[in-house]
């Protein structure tokens, strides 16, 4: 095809299709457009290049917008303005133009991502009309939303999927690195997508509330399973204090506050840990996510709940990041009732507290609502042998909330060491079939035989084994089975576990 040929007709460009999508250097020269962009111009992409778009912006729109476009180019922070395009047809609708600049290693601009979102034409009636201008904006904005939600997501998934696809098909290495900085742009505006729409749902008030009565364990279960390994890493510490608290919320976006403040408290603390707490207050619950990071600077505090705020050291040392996260945190919380908020010590870290009303449901004591009164597993003593965080994390977190305690291992030594220093040994001994990168075995089985049969250590041996896996298949139950042990599934299913421990006596001094 000759892309110095328009794709369609003068006539048909305008309304054809309504997102455009492009990219531009680091100084905001254009080096792609998408079809989209050059049919709605009637424009060949060599007249669009380069500053040949500036033609495409009205004459009275130019000067802000370039004096807008050109601070987010020096500064390196994202833009968004609304500005009239000209179309082939002579019309000049209203567009939001959204741009990200996307950072290497170093945090050097490499290049921009940028989409163009047409407003509808039926937002003229803000200026006339019975309807109040904030209904109608709610209108207009859930229809750009949804226009956004099918103009992009679908074909940065088929741009994701034929990446991947086309990746097995390369086999020189020069094709194979473009293709991976293919891989990451797409990977980067999928991003920008997701974030931007999830955060024009929140924002707009389109995301429907679920309150009910919620352990807020099950929650710190979900961080442990999510983001131990990104802790692990990066080489933190990263602990969760379980909790029997009950409270009243919406599970699912308390989830999203929850990940949203981990992912950030993990992503901006170069070395110690990020530490995850709950202390009652009264009628409420205060979720903490404290960090060793670099803390906060008086002069940024006010600016992190504003969208899109990313402070320049932000985007020099810790690239990726949009400038979201935090308004969702903020905005999720005002819709149901809950506050946010910040301390912080520049250059000794942060915490950010999320105060949240606790249930007045009656305390039970099954894995979801365990209290200090009713601990179902009181007394419990046992043994897990993970390289898994993730894992570990998880059952220390549920056994502990149900009255048991639990020592950790990471290799068969160290459980051994544990076994023969112990005064007491563990009720059970939980280990993970890939220990040590192998399967069967040579690894958790094996380690499991050794522990509980061999060694010298018959007289401590625990009374009860546990294989921890992945694998669903038949064979793999069977193999377990057949070895005399029990199965726990990763990832640690709350009802699942104490399903299998419950049962199992406890040993007295």
């Amino acid at each position: 095809m000759n892309v110095d040929k328009p794709d369609l007709p003068r006539n048909a460009a305008v309304g054809q299709q309504s997102t455009h999508l492009w990219i531009a250097r680091p100084d905001g020269s254009l080096d792609y457009v998408n079809g989209a962009w050059r049919r709605f111009a009637g424009r060949s992409a060599p007249d669009m290049l380069g500053d040949g778009w500036q033609r495409l912006v009205h004459p009275d729109d130019l000067p802000g917008f370039l004096a807008d476009w050109r601070e987010s180019c020096r500064s390196g922070t994202p833009l968004t303005a609304e500005v009239r395009l000209l179309a082939a047809d002579g019309s000049a609708p209203v567009f939001v133009v959204q741009a990200q600049p996307l950072t290497g290693g170093d945090g050097e601009i490499l290049n921009w991502h940028g989409i163009n979102t047409v407003v509808p034409a039926d937002s003229a009636a803000l200026f006339h009309g019975s309807e109040k201008p904030s209904e109608i904006m709610a209108r207009v904005r859930t229809r750009m939303v949804a226009s956004a939600d099918h103009d992009l997501r679908r074909p940065l998934s088929a741009l994701s999927f034929l990446s991947n696809s086309l990746a097995k098909r390369l086999h020189d290495p020069i094709s194979q690195d473009l293709l991976a900085a293919m891989g990451r742009a797409i990977q980067s505006m999928q991003t920008v997508v997701d974030g931007q729409l999830y955060f024009d749902q929140v924002d707009s008030g389109q995301v429907q509330l679920n309150l009910t009565d919620h352990p807020v364990n099950a929650s710190l279960v979900t961080l442990a399973n999510g983001f131990s390994p990104m802790a692990e890493r990066k080489g933190l510490g990263f602990t969760l204090h379980p909790s029997s608290a009950t409270v009243r919320t919406d599970p699912a976006l308390l989830d999203t506050m929850l990940k949203n403040l981990v992912c950030n408290a993990l992503r901006y603390t170069a070395e110690g840990r990020v530490v995850v707490g709950c202390r009652r207050r009264g009628d409420w619950l205060r979720i903490q996510v404290l960090d060793t990071g670099r803390g906060i600077a008086a002069e940024e505090l006010g600016l992190i709940w504003q969208d899109f705020f990313r402070s320049s050291q932000s985007v020099r040392s810790y690239p990726g990041g949009f400038g979201l996260g935090l308004p969702v945190v903020k905005r999720l919380a005002e819709r149901l009732g809950h506050t946010v908020e910040v301390s912080t010590t520049p250059g000794r870290g942060s915490c950010f507290t999320i105060s949240l009303p606790l249930s007045h449901r009656a305390a039970s004591p099954t894995p979801g609502g365990g209290t200090a009164a009713a601990r179902p597993l009181d007394g419990l003593r046992l043994l897990v042998l993970t390289e898994e965080a993730a894992a570990a994390n998880a059952i220390r977190l549920l056994v502990e909330e149900w009255g048991g305690t639990v020592e950790t291992a990471r290799t068969a030594a160290e459980a051994e060491s544990l076994l023969a220093g112990a005064s007491l040994p563990p009720d059970a001994i939980v280990a993970d079939f890939r220990l040590g990168g192998q399967s069967g075995g040579a690894g958790g089985i094996f380690t499991m035989h050794t522990l509980i049969g061999g060694r010298g250590h018959p007289p401590k041996a625990p009374l009860r084994g546990f294989i921890l896996s992945g694998d669903d298949g038949a064979v793999r139950e069977r193999e377990i089975e057949l070895a005399g042990y029990g199965k726990i599934a990763k990832p640690i299913d709350p009802e699942a576990l104490f399903r299998a421990l419950s049962p199992l006596p406890r040993r007295r001094p």
